[in-house]
């Protein structure tokens, strides 16, 4: 999935052009795997070689634990895959960490514009402090 910023006439021309973020989106009901985390910097890689393009950010959402109420859940994400992901500029974020997010802008207390920016200027972990 392509999330694409940007005013381009198509969605290939977006992916040559623009700063976009490719969204892995995974589950598991135990920890993130590492297979998991490096998928991001595969597939980030070959869309840059693919599309020439070296504006792009790789963003891994995962539903882990999901045997577990939410707001319960362990962090799935360890400090090696956190620390990975720093270095290679990607970021790794919760559903839980998202749906908070998204329910703390409909109760005006962060605002769209925000959630966007730390999606995209954040690497590592994503987390909000809402």
């Amino acid at each position: 999935i392509w999330l694409i910023e940007g005013e381009s006439s198509s969605i290939e021309a977006g992916m040559r052009n623009d700063y976009f973020i490719l969204v892995v989106v995974c589950g598991n009901k135990n920890w993130a795997a590492d297979d998991e985390c490096a998928l991001l910097q595969k597939y980030k890689g070959r869309r840059m070689q693919e599309f020439g393009n070296t504006g792009m950010k790789a963003l891994l959402i995962g539903n882990y634990f999901s045997a577990t109420e939410a707001r319960l859940r362990n962090q799935p994400f360890t400090s090696v895959q956190i620390d990975e992901a720093e270095k290679d500029g990607n970021g790794l974020l919760t559903t839980w960490e998202l749906f908070r997010a998204i329910k703390a802008e409909k109760e005006n207390r962060i605002s769209k514009e925000e959630i966007r920016r730390r999606i995209k200027e954040k690497t590592g972990l994503i987390q909000f402090d809402v």
